[in-house]
């Protein structure tokens, strides 16, 4: 198996860490929000 395929199949670091950085923005944008807005 070429190791282009292997990439493919499982996204980089990278990516995942940016997905995971945009929901704790999104969450802490939720929540920095003021009660009763």
């Amino acid at each position: 198996m070429s190791p282009q395929n292997n990439h493919l199949q499982r996204p980089p670091a990278a990516v995942l860490y940016a997905d995971e950085l945009a929901k704790l923005k999104k969450m802490i944008t939720h929540l920095a929000r003021p009660v009763g807005s």
